[in-house]
């Protein structure tokens, strides 16, 4: 998932990093892997 989703959905969410990733086009950037949801 890429930084900008991960920002908007982190409230919701548990994310865990998965690292930097090259993207064709973009460059280097940072990334997350969508592990659940948020309990409450």
């Amino acid at each position: 998932m890429s930084e900008s989703a991960y920002l908007a959905l982190r409230e919701r969410f548990v994310f865990e990093p998965r690292g930097r990733v090259d993207i064709k086009s973009i460059g280097t950037v940072n990334t997350w892997l969508l592990t659940g949801a948020r309990g409450g």
